[in-house]
């Protein structure tokens, strides 16, 4: 026979239920469960579920290492499958997500948020602590009836005494569940302002930082997110998450989903295009300097160099002669260079090529 609370314990009677229940949820055996981060490069690992059958999402890792989710609940049932997508673009939308939740000004509406939660929890507990008090009234009250009633009137006696152990049952009930809230009261976490304002602004370079294992920062998105429903728009090329925020609060993300065969690590088309315009005419080291003013990255994330720009042109057959004849075989020279062969301005060589007396092809149009 089990007797909560017989003998002091070294955690309370909640804390071992919630262990309990943590401990049970994070059983990898069970399909359905939410599971307890386990190292390995996918952030979300254990924390999918697929919104078409209700099966978690496993994960596996290509040859270098990046993680794709995939579902079998279906395939197990009648040999379909669910749905599948790339870790990549994922875990990179839920890592933002989670920054952002606990940038400063997020932390200061949840301590405001939590105050308030506090303030209703000790209203509460002086609402109780009242109605204890008044139900202690009267049963004092009920009792000085009973013991000042007449022996020898019988009819009295009985709804007396009734009355008595009424008011005594129901201070017992209050006394119970003031006992209870004042317990679970007690076994919330205190919140300490200034360690959270201080995580709100460390955490970003700490999250970015790769001597920190992943491990570590799935348990930081399992304290912030409960679990996650996931589906794959398509038609839009993407993954559709909808957050469930520990504290109730939804959030739907769409993520880009990467097609079969898809490189994660490509230049954009920007990029390329600026790369495909100026290559006619413009040496390497000056396409680089251009693309990095517009802020233009390669697809590893990297600023432009000649050697990169070099081996993009030479990778995509982007020879000078190629895109020379694409273009025309006109020579090509800068605004100032222009200027100065014809002993003028820019202003008035922009004139010229506004009246269509010169003519003139910008290379980059996209503004910075």
């Amino acid at each position: 026979m089990l007797l909560p609370e017989h003998h002091s314990g070294y955690i309370t009677w909640q804390e071992y239920l919630h262990i309990l229940r943590t401990m049970t949820e994070n059983a990898h055996r069970v399909p359905w469960r939410r599971k307890a981060g386990r190292g390995g490069r996918g952030l979300l690992a254990g924390l999918l579920r697929c919104r078409r059958c209700g099966h978690r999402l496993q994960v596996q890792y290509s040859g270098q290492g990046h993680p794709r989710y995939f579902c079998q609940g279906t395939e197990r049932q009648n040999g379909g499958k669910c749905i599948a997508f790339s870790g990549v673009h994922v875990d990179e939308a839920i890592s933002a997500e989670v920054l952002r939740a606990v940038e400063e000004p997020a932390i200061e509406a949840a301590l405001i948020a939590a105050d308030s939660v506090v303030q209703r929890r000790e209203e509460e507990s002086r609402s109780i602590e009242l109605e204890l008090e008044q139900a202690r009234y009267r049963a004092r009250l009920a009792e000085h009836r009973y013991e000042r009633m007449d022996p020898e009137n019988r009819l009295v006696a009985p709804e007396l005494e009734r009355r008595w152990n009424g008011a005594l049952a129901e201070v017992a009930a209050l006394e119970v569940r003031f006992e209870e809230h004042r317990r679970s009261v007690a076994v919330q976490p205190v919140i300490e302002r200034e360690r959270l304002l201080q995580l709100a602004k460390t955490l970003p370079k700490i999250w970015h930082d790769d001597t920190v294992e992943m491990q570590t920062r799935q348990r930081v998105v399992r304290i912030l997110i409960e679990e996650i429903i996931a589906d794959v728009d398509e038609d839009n090329g993407q993954v559709i998450l909808l957050v469930h925020w520990a504290g109730g609060r939804h959030s739907e993300i769409r993520a880009k989903r990467r097609r079969p065969g898809q490189r994660r690590l490509t230049t954009s088309l920007e990029a390329s295009e600026v790369i495909r315009r100026m290559g006619a005419y413009w040496s390497d080291k000056q396409i680089a300097m251009t693309l990095n003013r517009l802020g233009l990255r390669t697809g590893a994330a990297l600023s432009w160099t000649e050697d990169r720009v070099r081996g993009f042109r030479s990778k995509h057959g982007m020879t000078t002669a190629l895109l020379a004849a694409q273009v025309g075989s006109e020579p090509a020279v800068t605004l100032t260079k222009a200027a100065q062969k014809l002993d003028t301005n820019t202003i008035i060589v922009r004139k010229l090529i506004a009246a269509n007396i010169l003519r003139g092809e910008q290379a980059t149009t996209m503004e910075r």
